[in-house]
């Protein structure tokens, strides 16, 4: 089974360099989540109207926060999928009775940008509930609309134990609500996935220098049996070239790698790694849950939920959402 690689295309802008597009397509996504905001604000889809219409049934409306443009862009995507196939579902079932109808709103996995959209879909009274917002960060930076608004919330993905830990404020209550566990267990349970199967594991562990990257790990460390790490580095998630992390994880002879970032970094990561570590198994929690970006990278083939290694040699799986995956490095 071959994989393939799921680029998400931006809109072609001018520019005389790469950097300036890059600038240039940054200014657009902002401009279209702005867009997007007055939008909310104003009304939802007429397509949705005609969609009620023509079932003749009462139109419930619901919002979906999520990033659907720029590098995160494969989270909402993959997210919102899931979401309108629910609904497609429901409608079916409850034809002619209920038409449940779906606003989309971009923050592109940022608070900045979370805080521009939240408004438009807590000041509209149609909608009945939210399906966000996929990332902590833009969940905390929502919050204060969906408070006021006392609009329910269910995040498919935010993970943050301090949005419902009563200890640390639980500054979600009453509003928001999560189908995932969170960082404080997804943490330890990494690290026994990761090492499982292994004979004597010396695991290297890499955070992105996020707050969900490093919290992952400091909730990993207590639980991590007596010389069974073998070295730690935090790297930035702007990071492009990874031989400095790559010559510490020779010079430690680790024989597992865990990465506890994002797609767009753990891809460009793991495909260096592979070409110099080989034998060691990778491992990392997929906190943007792409098909393509790092599985596809580390050359990967998508298997079932718990990882297993193939005969051959370069066996692995992923999650198709937020999870654990691991896979041996192969020469290939």
């Amino acid at each position: 089974m071959r994989c393939q690689m799921r680029l998400t295309s931006f809109l072609p802008v001018p520019g005389r360099n790469e950097q300036e597009r890059q600038y240039m397509n940054k200014k657009i996504q902002r401009s279209l989540a702005v867009v997007s905001a007055v939008a909310l604000v104003f009304g939802v889809a007429s397509a949705s109207t005609a969609q009620a219409a023509k079932q003749k049934g009462k139109v419930i409306y619901l919002a979906f926060q999520g990033p659907l443009t720029g590098e995160e862009a494969q989270v909402g995507q993959d997210e919102v999928a899931g979401v309108e196939y629910a609904i497609k579902l429901f409608n079916k079932k409850y034809k002619k009775k209920y038409v449940v109808s779906l606003v989309k709103a971009d923050d592109q996995g940022s608070p900045a940008e979370a805080a521009k959209v939240a408004p438009g879909i807590a000041s509209n009274a149609k909608i009945i509930g939210l399906i966000g917002a996929a990332y902590s960060g833009a969940t905390i930076a929502s919050l204060p609309f969906y408070k006021q608004r006392n609009l329910p919330m269910v995040s498919p993905s935010a993970t943050r134990v301090s949005i419902t830990d009563p200890a640390a404020g639980a500054i979600g209550f009453p509003v928001f609500h999560r189908v995932v566990v969170t960082d404080k267990v997804q943490g330890p349970s990494l690290f026994k996935l990761a090492t499982k199967g292994v004979s004597g594991p010396k695991a290297f562990i890499v955070d992105d220098q996020s707050a969900y990257g490093v919290g992952l790990v400091d909730y990993m460390k207590p639980g991590i049996p007596a010389g069974q790490s073998v070295g730690f580095d935090s790297v930035s998630d702007k990071t492009t070239d990874w031989s400095a992390t790559i010559a510490k994880v020779k010079t430690a002879g680790a024989n597992v790698v865990i990465y506890t970032g994002y797609f767009p970094q753990a891809a460009p990561f793991f495909k260096q790694l592979r070409g110099v570590v080989l034998g060691a198994l990778v491992a990392g929690v997929v906190g943007a849950r792409s098909d393509g970006g790092v599985v596809c990278a580390a050359n990967l083939c998508r298997r079932n939920c718990r990882c297993a290694r193939r005969r051959g040699g370069g066996g692995g799986c992923c999650v198709p959402r937020r999870g654990c995956w691991r896979s041996e490095v192969g020469s290939s």
